[in-house]
């Protein structure tokens, strides 16, 4: 084949090849007409104590552009353990508060890709609280929350930078 023939070729072979992942939804893209629940139960401890008592914050995301609104605010069970029903295909964040102890924060894509589940999603975390001895807090999340494609399955990455908060 001649020089000048061989780029068309592989820019039609791309084309094509583009097309037929599109046809077939091989593209993680959200699938929107999934309705439904994440349900989502956390437990809070030090250590291995359970902790009670705990100031837990849900804020939601509705247009998903980085502006976080709070919806509710809850103490937790004397057992340490709180939950929400998280509305799929949205951004939330969780604030965790407990005098004495840094902050945490979980962020949560519910956002399903490619997804022909049929059951009802779940998402079960176990927080580990730390004493504030160091006057040092976390500006990001410690946990970010997402639908892994691979998996079929909600997943998590963590974030444990300490910075000082001003």
């Amino acid at each position: 084949m001649k020089p000048r023939k061989v780029l068309p070729a592989i820019l039609l072979l791309c084309l094509v090849c583009l097309q037929q992942g599109f046809a077939q939804g091989g593209f993680a893209t959200p699938v929107k007409d999934i309705e439904g629940k994440l349900n989502v139960r956390v437990r809070v401890q030090e250590g291995n104590e359970r902790m009670k008592s705990v100031e837990v914050i849900l804020y939601h995301d509705s247009e998903k552009l980085g502006r976080y609104e709070e919806v509710q605010r809850i103490t937790s069970k004397k057992n340490g353990e709180f939950s929400f029903h998280l509305d799929l295909n949205s951004k939330y964040l969780i604030e965790i508060n407990k005098g004495g102890y840094t902050t945490k924060k979980l962020a949560f894509n519910t956002d399903v890709f490619n997804s022909t589940t049929t059951t009802v999603p779940h998402f079960d975390l176990i927080v580990d609280m730390l004493p504030n001895r160091d006057g040092l807090g976390y500006l990001k999340p410690v946990a970010s929350v997402f639908y892994n494609v691979a998996k079929k399955k909600f997943d998590f990455t963590t974030d444990l930078t300490k910075e000082e908060i001003k």
